[in-house]
This record gives C-alpha cells, structure tokens and sequence, in this order.
C-alpha cells in the first residue's frame, strides 16, 4: 500500500509506502522514498547518524543550496489512528478433544487475553460451533472423522490471535469394550476406549490376545487408530463381526513397530471390531 506526497524543497514528488509488519497484531512498517532517485529515507536508529537514505547517503548536507537541514530536522513520527497499534491477542487452546457421534457435547471454553486493557474480543472458528461472544464451543458433532480447527480472537483495533486444535469424532469412544485378558484390575479393558491419553488397557504376558469394542449397530468402518504404549504388537490383526463370533479381517500387519498406528482406507463393517494380537512386540503383554 503506498500514498503519494511532494518534497517541496527538492520539488520532487516521494512515496510513503506502507506494508504490513503483522497481519495478527495490526501494524505498519513505513518508508519515505523518492520515486526520482528511488533513495529510500531510513530512520532506524545509529547514533549520530540516525537519518539515512538507502543507498547510504549522509543527509547533512553543509553546502549552501536549498536542503541544509540536518538529520536530526528529519525525524518522522507515525501514529495509530482508530485503535492501539501492535495489541498482542494470546489465545489458549482448550486442547485436542475426542467426542461420540451423535452426543452433545459439555460445552468447551476458549480463553483469549489481550495486551491492551478495555477491548472487548470477538471469537470465530473453522470447523467447529464457537459462541462469538463468549469463546463457548458447543454442538453435536455426527460426522465420523478427525478435523482440525483454528480459533481466532479479534479486539476492536483488528489485532487477532489464534489457536489450533484437533477434534476426533471417536465410533469406539465410550463403547462397551473387552478383553481377552488384564493385566491387573487397574488396566482394563474399558480404559482403552474413554478418551483419555494416560489411561490404558494392558494384557497377559501371552500370545494371542483381543481387544474388542460393541459399537452398539453395524457400522462401516474405515479408519481404525492404535495409540500402543510400550507394550506393542508385532503382529496382529484388525477384524469386524456383526454378532461377535463370526469375524472377517479386514487390516493384518506382520511389521508393528509400536507408537500410533492411524489405519486408514479400510473397507468393512460390524457392530463389533477387535484388534486381534498374534505376536508381542517386547516380552510384556499387548497395552492399548
């Protein structure tokens, strides 16, 4: 963006050009140019000779013609107009969510702060139900996938802030899920399937072993993700049933290196899906 003036004294016209420095916290960087010479007046600050033009040029000029003014006689100042310049706006991600489809979600708070005091913030969201008042996520997601969403809070002046999150729409979230074994009470089945990182399942030292979840109906079934904590599978199996004793496999993997396995483009369905271990990754048992 730029505007155009006139420097009377060279009678030469110059170019204030304008672009900007941040498009999050609505600043401007600013020069003063010479569209003859194409000399750019550089006001960044170096001691006694604070006032340049770019190529360096010393402006004092000690001669007798018409420009004998000094650098310290050319300082331009900018202000703000309509707002605070340079607002920084912190917004904190309320963190990744896992949901059941079809459920209504507890409604999910987003916080934002601003630097300046007195603004009131407006908040937006891609992919997700965001109260624009309140920074309140809410819905009922239905859709089976995982999305990932940006937040975005504005104050009055333009300065915005963002945050990003991943929300999963989860078949197995919740669901009645079992095991073939436990390793002790406190690593049940169940804890493989409620939402929550640091919880988990974890068998018998013993090949095979399962995991299954009702789904509660017969549901395609095309992504399949195993967060494995260090007790792996080598090799195992994903299969689907509609009555849980007649099972098709529809993923076999022989290679299992333990971390998150996201299975994607499966093609199946059943009420029922199991990961079915053949061969332990380490000498524990199989831990989901």
């Amino acid at each position: 963006m730029s505007w155009w003036g006139y420097d009377a004294v060279r009678d030469r016209p110059v170019a204030l050009e304008c672009s900007p420095a941040s498009t999050r916290s609505h600043q401007a960087a600013v020069r003063l140019v010479n569209r003859y010479s194409g000399l750019a007046l550089s006001l960044t600050d170096q001691g006694a000779q604070s006032v340049l033009t770019s190529p360096q040029r010393n402006w004092d000029n000690a001669g007798t013609g018409s420009d004998t003014r000094p650098t310290n006689a050319q300082t331009l100042t900018l202000t703000a107009v309509g707002g605070t310049a340079a607002n920084t706006i912190t917004v904190n991600s309320p963190g990744d969510k896992n949901t059941a489809p079809g459920t209504a979600i507890a409604p999910i708070q987003v916080s934002a702060t601003d630097s300046a005091p007195g603004q009131t913030l407006t908040y937006a969201a891609t992919s997700l139900t965001i109260s624009t008042g309140t920074g309140q996520i809410t819905g009922t997601p239905i859709s089976v996938n995982s999305t990932t969403g940006t937040v975005t809070a504005t104050d009055t002046t333009g300065a915005s802030g963002y945050a990003v999150l991943t929300w999963t729409v989860d078949l197995a979230l919740g669901r009645p899920t079992t095991a073939s074994s436990v390793e002790a009470s406190t690593l049940s089945a169940a804890l493989a399937t409620d939402g929550k990182p640091p919880s988990r399942w974890a068998s018998a030292y013993s090949n095979p072993q399962w995991l299954q979840v009702d789904l509660g109906t017969t549901q395609p079934i095309k992504e399949v993700k195993l967060t494995w904590e260090e007790a792996y599978g080598k090799a195992d199996q994903i299969q689907t049933s509609n009555d849980g004793t007649t099972w098709t496999t529809v993923y076999t993997a022989t290679t299992g290196a333990g971390g998150t396995d996201d299975l994607t483009g499966l093609t199946g369905s059943g009420r029922y899906i199991r990961m079915n271990g053949t061969t332990r990754g380490t000498s524990y048992g199989y831990s989901l």
